[in-house]
């Protein structure tokens, strides 16, 4: 399955940890923002997320701060139809409306994460907006 990590930026150098894990379950990262190229424009480094995200079939969200990035990550997600997995507690750093539809799955660890990952019958239950 192929996958879009969305994560607050102070977390950035936990990303490769996370997106490994990921690999060694059989799923393929769409984009490492992580690893942007220095010298690319802030527009450079927002193209290359939207796409990742569009290219996507699934978004992890790792919901540990209050961000900007990641919400407009998770309604590109939304507006593609995307399924989204985030860790974390629901309304912890936010309580956000849009966490509530059905394109969310909510879990406590990036072990629950995967696990879920690894059961497609969720992954086309969610309903299109």
């Amino acid at each position: 399955m192929k996958v879009y990590i969305a994560a607050p930026w102070a977390d950035k150098s936990k990303m490769p940890v996370i997106g490994q894990r990921l690999e060694a379950n059989g799923h393929s990262i769409t984009h490492t923002w992580c690893d942007t190229p220095a010298g690319l424009s802030r527009r450079e480094q927002a193209v290359l997320d939207f796409h990742g995200v569009k290219e996507a079939d699934i978004v992890v969200v790792m919901n540990t701060a209050l961000t900007e990035g990641k919400s407009f990550e998770q309604g590109v997600a939304v507006s593609f139809n995307k399924p989204i997995i985030a860790v974390g507690t629901i309304g912890e750093f936010c309580d956000n409306v849009f966490h509530y539809l059905d394109h969310y799955r909510w879990v406590k660890t990036l072990d629950e994460a995967i696990d879920v990952l690894n059961t497609i019958q969720w992954l086309t239950s969610h309903q299109e907006v």
